[in-house]
């Protein structure tokens, strides 16, 4: 009860990876059912939707789903706005300043782009959802995919469907030649999936596509923090 009450103070005051820990001191909700009354709080602090208004403005902005981008926000930075990665990827969406420069037109965003902007959640997610739908856009009834490209950029994900483009989505999945990015594909669609069903409510939830329904990230986990991207790799740090 204790550690419920704290990881309420926390998501409260905005400390969303304080609180997810929290609230799993003690227990795993793995193996329960997560809509069941009795865990579903548990859950939903694990799976917070931090700055909510702005994520699902900036989804339904770019046509997107909400869960999706709440799933990359709480694998890319836990809901930390001035996360900081090793490759200076930035914010909530992990953004490089490269990468937030070229998509920040398509997010009606002007003015200069630096770190220190990307750290603001109203520049960080707009930008981040105009990527996503740009990737959506060049890998149609792929959106699975999504997060590798995001994460090691499109030039990769091209060269590894031209070679197993043709295979089923489990077997494509685990042709990706870097054991990083399988697994933050793996934990994205997981967390998109984990999403989509505590928050059903939600009027533009849809279906996530399956990869393995025994894959699902480990609320009290930290996000995994992706390989650095190489020149032509996407936004994730």
């Amino acid at each position: 009860a204790a550690a419920a009450a704290l990881s309420t103070l926390a998501e409260r005051l905005g400390a969303y990876r304080l609180g997810r820990r929290l609230g799993g001191l003690g227990r795993s909700p793995l193996g329960h059912d997560p809509l069941d009354a009795a865990h579903l709080r548990a859950w939903r602090l694990a799976y917070p939707r931090g700055f909510r208004t702005t994520v699902v403005q900036a989804a339904e902005a770019q046509g997107l789903p909400p869960a999706l981008l709440f799933g990359f926000i709480r694998e890319e930075s836990g809901f930390e706005p001035r996360a900081f990665s090793s490759a200076h990827a930035v914010g909530l969406m992990q953004l490089l300043v490269p990468t937030a420069e070229r998509f920040a037109p398509a997010a009606g965003v002007t003015g200069a782009i630096s770190r220190r902007r990307l750290n603001r959640p109203s520049v960080n997610v707009p930008i981040g959802a105009a990527f996503l739908r740009f990737l959506d856009d060049r890998y149609p009834n792929r959106r699975a995919l999504l997060p590798a490209a995001y994460n090691a950029g499109e030039g990769r994900l091209d060269r590894w469907l031209r070679e197993a483009g043709d295979r089923p989505l489990d077997e494509f999945v685990e042709t990706i030649p870097y054991d990083n990015v399988r697994t933050y594909l793996m934990r994205v669609v997981s967390s998109w999936a984990v999403y989509q069903a505590l928050y059903a409510d939600d009027p533009t939830a849809e279906p996530v596509p399956a990869i393995d329904p025994t894959v699902v990230a480990d609320p009290r986990r930290a996000p995994a923090e992706p390989a650095a991207p190489d020149a032509a790799a996407g936004a994730g740090g």
